[in-house]
């Protein structure tokens, strides 16, 4: 598909980064990037575009600054747009990230804005998030914010879909009248079925570059399709794009011919628009990974619940679900409704359900002792990550910490511990150097020889799954040569 792909006019080609480079080394047994250095050489004429994750890298949880510019510093030798996204925005967790990839010739920077739906994610608010990213930048480079302006690109990424059309040209507006030296690239996926509307609607109002994909490869979960966007924004907007779609076409054609084999392994279990999406926040990128967990723990029959669940839950504790908060937020849904169906089936979740109804339609000095003493039931089966989320280890929460009693449930008498130990400074403030030195001779001593730089890069950032892929390419070889046989 590279060479395809390499000759439709796109601006860049995402093809790294977020769950790819762990699903590639867990399910595909494949060096990242080595895949990436195969990318430079079969489509060398479109830039190559990897998305990070802030303090969490190209991992799950927050990494030491002096990790995050070693890894940093491979990335740009094998990529050239640098995306990288904070699911709090915290743009603080950015900065080691930022200072290596604005002092770096070959790279462009492209710190993301993330982006929800929902009471008190304002265009106010997401300015405010705007100035923050470009003082950072200008802060990296050495120069004046109105200078730095023409020096990255700032990313707009509505990951789960949920911005509606008038919001999303609202905001681009905004940035355009007050940075309008910036270059604005627009991510969101087509789950809510707003995808052209919306996409069009940020073009209108400024933004420079939007996302799409091949059509054969288009799912509910990611981006939508490229020629009818493009026909809208051409002949329905009347503005003027570049793109190659002839050669769309026939990229198009190959991907048809090759998406049936992916979708036996790879489609989720539920599919199609789900216009919710705007109310539970489910990005792509959990999607199916948790449908597919539930299927296995035989719970799936309990996913609308679960998807409740989650829509109250983020007008209890306000951020962004994109990796990792996605995931936790799943996991916080998921032990809720499967503890209360354990606890006494489905009148129990039921009344699970009915307890985050009133506690959010009921005002704290109209709600009565009965309902504030069952409220401690929604997250007192939360796991550490949710923990961790609420005392502030991963970042700053967008819209400030929730309500003492949401500590009060998921810590039960630890909880005014916990109330006191919260902290809204980043933790790249906290986490003391990793010894990468160390780290080596630990991964060489496991895998009996000298480790490769690249991976050292997997090993630092997913210890076990790296390991296992070494371990097995050393004992079988390369799978990826293998080819794809029916059956």
């Amino acid at each position: 598909m590279g060479p395809y792909l390499d000759r439709c006019g796109f601006f860049s080609l995402e093809n790294g980064g977020g769950a790819h480079f762990h699903v590639a080394m867990m399910a595909n047994m494949t060096y990242p990037f080595n895949e990436a250095r195969m990318w430079n050489q079969f489509a060398s004429l479109t830039p190559k575009q990897i998305l990070v994750r802030s303090t969490n890298l190209l991992g799950y949880k927050p990494q030491p600054g002096n990790l995050m510019q070693f890894t940093s510093e491979f990335i740009c030798e094998h990529h050239d747009i640098v995306r990288c996204f904070d699911f709090l925005n915290h743009i603080e967790n950015m900065r080691p990230l930022a200072e290596v990839v604005m002092n770096s010739r070959a790279n462009v920077w492209q710190p993301a804005v993330s982006l929800s739906w929902a009471k008190g994610f304002d265009v106010n608010h997401y300015m405010g998030v705007v100035e923050a990213i470009v003082r950072q930048a200008a802060e990296a480079a050495g120069v004046s914010e109105s200078d730095v302006c023409s020096l990255f690109i700032l990313g707009l990424k509505d990951m789960a879909g949920v911005c509606p059309p008038r919001f999303i040209s609202a905001l681009v507006a905004g940035i355009r009248k007050q940075y309008p030296d910036l270059v604005l690239h627009y991510h969101r996926h087509c789950t809510d079925g707003l995808f052209v509307p919306a996409v069009g609607a940020a073009a209108r109002a400024g933004a420079h570059i939007v996302d799409t994909a091949i059509g054969a490869a288009v799912r509910w979960y990611g981006q939508g399709e490229v020629l009818s966007t493009a026909a809208y924004i051409e002949e329905e907007l009347g503005l003027k794009i570049r793109l190659n779609k002839d050669m769309i076409r026939h990229c198009n054609f190959v991907l048809k011919q090759i998406m049936p084999w992916y979708d036996r392994y790879t489609a989720p279990h539920f599919q199609g628009i789900d216009h919710d999406v705007i109310h539970h926040g489910m990005p792509g990128g959990a999607t199916s990974s948790s449908q597919e967990g539930a299927m296995k723990q035989g719970y799936i029959h309990l996913l609308p619940q679960m998807l409740k669940f989650l829509a109250g839950t983020r007008r209890i504790i306000r951020y962004h679900d994109v990796t990792p908060g996605s995931q936790i937020t799943w996991n916080t849904a998921f032990l809720a409704v499967t503890s209360a169906y354990q606890r006494g089936g489905e009148e129990e979740v039921d009344h699970l359900l009915w307890v985050l109804d009133s506690v959010i339609a009921t005002p704290e000095d109209q709600m009565d002792e009965t309902l504030k003493e069952e409220r401690l039931i929604l997250y007192k089966d939360s796991n550490d990550a949710f923990k961790n989320l609420l005392m502030g280890k991963f970042g700053r929460l967008p819209l400030g910490f929730p309500p003492d009693w949401v500590y009060e449930s998921a810590f039960g008498k630890a909880s005014a511990q916990a109330l006191s130990d919260r902290t809204e400074s980043s933790p790249l403030d906290g986490l003391p150097p990793i010894d990468i030195e160390s780290e080596k001779q630990a991964l060489e001593k496991q895998i009996n020889r000298m480790a490769t730089p690249e991976e050292l890069v997997m090993y630092l950032n997913h210890p076990g799954d790296a390991l296992k892929t070494i371990l097995f390419r050393q004992e079988f070889g390369n799978p990826n040569r293998v080819p794809w046989m029916s059956g």
